[in-house]
């Protein structure tokens, strides 16, 4: 609920209320598209619109149907004031009266009432919850299956006192297998930093290469070049990355960091590439600096 740089998610949900704009169209007017729904985008885009607005595009139409499909009693999750705020859906897709200080330029800010609302500050929560405002694109999105998950601990529970005790009491590996891949990344090189003494040169954690998700040197100046793949089944080691890491491979300490671990006969990969997998993830977190790694991702505060 972002106008610009004017966030109105706080002003919007301090009023029960979580919205879309998208023009001047009014929730009577959805309604009213509704009634022939394969010429629903054309009803729409022939309404007169805001000055400076635009035609209206179809993922416009889309975004909205999102919103207005968002079934009574689903939760919904808006962040504002560095918390996730949680509640759940109520009554019909509505329209903000004509001197709302929610419309914006024109737009008609059109929203469903919301109940039952709790926050969550995410100073008070697992680092993996930071993930969760920038998950999505556009401004009404569904979860994948990580975010989902990491909602469900909060929807559950009234506040995070008690969210944090259920989060707490979860076994390490079953938390790590809910996680997604960036968190997968800063678990491998958490994994470097302890084992390696892996420091970065230059190069962010992921995305920055096509080939590398990690790339620096150890304590000793060695390179040391990864790639972290989180499936959670067996997978084949991308031939451009044994192909990329080949003119290396006399000088640099290889890992391919695969979640559910590879297919193929273990002795037909490459002797300088070290695979790390779930297996080995389980056996070094039960005891010595894995152990004392694997509490600090429960760990808030």
């Amino acid at each position: 609920m972002k106008d610009g740089s004017e966030n109105l998610s706080k002003y919007a949900w301090n009023r029960d209320k979580v919205g879309i704009w998208y023009g001047g169209w009014s929730a009577d007017d959805w309604y009213k598209s509704l009634k022939n729904p394969h010429r629903q985008f054309q009803y729409l885009a022939n309404l007169p619109q805001p000055k400076g607005r635009g035609r209206l595009r179809e993922t416009d139409i889309n975004t909205a149907k999102r919103f207005a499909s968002i079934k009574k009693n689903d939760w919904v999750v808006v962040f504002f004031d560095d918390s996730l705020h949680l509640a759940q859906i109520c009554g019909d897709f509505k329209s903000s009266s004509r001197h709302s200080n929610l419309n914006r330029n024109g737009e008609i800010f059109k929203f469903r009432k919301i109940v039952r609302k709790k926050s969550f500050p995410l100073g008070s929560l697992p680092d993996s919850y930071r993930l969760i405002p920038p998950a999505g694109l556009g401004n009404v999105h569904q979860f994948g299956e990580t975010g989902r998950k990491l909602i469900t601990y909060l929807a559950e529970n009234k506040n995070e006192k008690f969210a944090i005790k259920t989060i707490s009491a979860i076994p390490f590996m079953e938390w790590l297998d809910l996680l997604g891949p960036a968190e997968w990344e800063s678990f491998c090189l958490g994994y470097l930093i302890l084992t390696e003494g892996f420091v970065p040169t230059g190069l962010v954690v992921g995305r920055t290469l096509p080939t590398f998700d990690i790339i620096g040197r150890n304590k000793h100046g060695v390179r040391v070049i990864a790639q972290c793949k989180k499936d959670p089944k067996p997978l084949q080691i991308p031939p451009d990355f044994i192909n990329a890491c080949k003119g290396m491979k006399e000088k640099a300490r290889v890992y391919f960091f695969a979640y559910g671990g590879i297919t193929g006969d273990p002795k037909l990969v490459p002797k300088w590439i070290t695979v790390f997998n779930r297996e080995n993830v389980q056996q070094w977190v039960n005891a010595g600096a894995g152990k004392k790694y694997a509490a600090m991702w429960h760990q808030v505060n």
